[in-house]
């Protein structure tokens, strides 16, 4: 079973599986109403940092996905963003759509080099882990190398 867990500036860390997250405080029944364009059940991103007890001292959250890539932004801007974790027909949401977990950034502007974009939307997320100014962020710095990520994104999935 796949799990994400929630760390760094946190009163009490947590490892949450589907399951968890489906019975937990901030549900979204449909995803769209909050990320246009999207579907399944989520959860808000608030109402999981309720649960761990988000530090003052946090100011940045980190998303780190299973393989690797991280992307970190400011909290306040992320403060409803949503997990993702559940397909439109209610079971696990498959790795084609960016599972077990995704992060969505309801009215991320384009995909840029910015703090707070659609790259931002990290699929198969791993890791919330809040911190004390920026944290891990292996995001593409140049236009070619962010044209490259997303170009291996595309052929994982053909």
């Amino acid at each position: 079973m796949s799990t994400l867990r929630i760390e760094g500036e946190v009163e009490r860390p947590l490892a949450l599986g589907t399951g968890d997250l489906s019975g937990s405080a901030g549900q979204v029944e449909d995803v769209s109403a909050v990320v246009p364009g999207r579907r399944g059940r989520a959860v808000r991103l608030d109402a999981l940092l309720a649960t761990a007890g988000a530090r003052e001292a946090a100011t940045h959250l980190s998303l780190v996905s299973s393989d690797g890539f991280a992307a970190s932004a400011p909290l306040a801007a992320l403060r409803h963003g949503v997990v993702l974790y559940a397909s439109p027909d209610g079971g696990a949401l498959a790795d084609a759509q960016g599972g077990p977990f995704r992060f969505l950034v309801p009215e991320a502007e384009g995909c840029s080099l910015d703090d707070v974009s659609h790259c931002t939307n990290v699929k198969r997320l791993a890791v919330l882990r809040l911190t004390a100014g920026p944290g891990a962020d292996t995001r593409p710095r140049s236009e070619d190398a962010h044209a490259a990520l997303h170009a291996r994104e595309r052929r994982r999935h053909d």
